[in-house]
């Protein structure tokens, strides 16, 4: 079963991404601040791709459910 959930009821959305099936990093969206993130414990290893996709999904989906004098833009916090 796969639950509906209004992402822009929520403070933050935190989603877990395995990165080329050896790493987990976390990606997350602070709703209230405006702010994509992420939190990966390696050095030297690039995730925008990772990112871009999170936060155009979650620009896209607040889109989805609100109107557009409502839109969303997320800044990305390094």
């Amino acid at each position: 079963m796969t639950a509906v959930v209004d992402i822009t009821e929520l403070d933050f959305v935190i989603v877990p991404v395995n990165i080329r099936k050896s790493h987990w990093i976390l990606a997350g969206a602070d709703m209230t601040a405006g702010l994509s993130f992420h939190m990966h414990s390696l050095r030297g290893g690039s995730d925008a791709g990772v990112i871009t996709v999170q936060t155009t999904w979650v620009v896209h989906e607040v889109a989805d459910k609100k109107s557009s004098d409502e839109a969303l833009t997320l800044d990305v916090e390094d």
